[in-house]
């Protein structure tokens, strides 16, 4: 390695790489993987934008906002769900996973009105697999822990409901009443 490049290496190293704790949940789920991508699929609504986008074309920025407001809590960002499964079969491999961007956009530009960052983690991505005992999980990082990074009191507020707010309802997708309900020595994770 050339000296330069080293030398940009320790800048880059010193001035742009931040380490970061979060916590990864996995919540089991009490059914199988289509009864659970089914329970989701109906608490989580597709996005639909059209409103905001009617106001928007027609530059009424009040009535947009009005239409994000209108919005369910959590919407399902992308319509169907990234099929990891079929992309496993490229290699001749098996497996059911689906991932799922879930948010909300007016929640999204709340946090990144004080941090624009936060794009690169909202909507949360939530994945389902089957697990290798024949069970499902969903697995997600908790959005306080990524949005709680960059240290912002008023983002962290936001991201700490975002963060009660979906995992209430994968608890519940996975056919539990509260956080914890299950017991992993039973469940075929």
């Amino acid at each position: 390695m050339s000296p330069g490049r080293s030398n940009l290496t320790s800048r880059l190293e010193a001035s742009a790489f931040r380490t970061i704790s979060l916590n990864h949940v996995i919540i089991p789920c009490r059914w199988n993987l289509d009864s659970a991508k089914a329970a989701l699929e109906s608490a989580v609504p597709p996005l639909d934008l059209a409103a905001y986008k009617t106001a928007r074309s027609s530059g009424n920025n009040a009535q947009a906002l009005a239409a994000l407001q209108a919005l369910p809590t959590l919407n399902n960002f992308v319509v169907p769900p990234r099929d990891f499964g079929s992309l496993l079969s490229v290699l001749d491999q098996t497996g059911k996973a689906f991932q799922y961007e879930i948010g909300n956009p007016l929640t999204a530009l709340s946090m990144a009105r004080f941090e624009l960052g936060i794009a690169l983690y909202a909507p949360i991505r939530v994945l389902l697999r089957q697990t290798s005992l024949g069970g499902a999980v969903f697995e997600f990082d908790r959005p306080i822990d990524t949005m709680g990074q960059f240290g912002n009191s008023r983002v962290d507020k936001i991201a700490q409901d975002l963060d009660r707010d979906l995992t209430q309802v994968l608890v519940q997708a996975a056919g539990w009443k509260e956080f914890g309900d299950w017991d992993t020595r039973h469940s075929k994770l």
